[in-house]
């Protein structure tokens, strides 16, 4: 299964947030060096459609859902 390439106004939205964190860590040194608060917000987002469908009564994900969910965030 090949991925394909973000749309453009993804990649600029990533980049965006990117030099958001850069601009900001410069300002704060220090302060945003703990990877795992990424890693929590990340996964958190993540998960986060799936668990809302259940909560809501709705079918979760499929598992090949999951797995391409799974896909898109590693890249992300």
């Amino acid at each position: 299964m090949a991925l394909q390439a973000p749309p453009p106004q993804t990649k600029k939205s990533v980049e965006d947030i990117n030099k958001l964190h850069a601009f900001h860590a410069k300002r704060y040194p220090g302060n945003l060096a703990h990877q795992d608060d990424y890693v929590y917000t990340l996964a958190f987002s993540a998960a986060s459609l799936h668990r809302f469908n259940l909560k809501l009564g709705l079918p979760g994900y499929t598992e090949k859902q999951k797995i391409a969910a799974h896909h898109f965030w590693r890249e992300m």
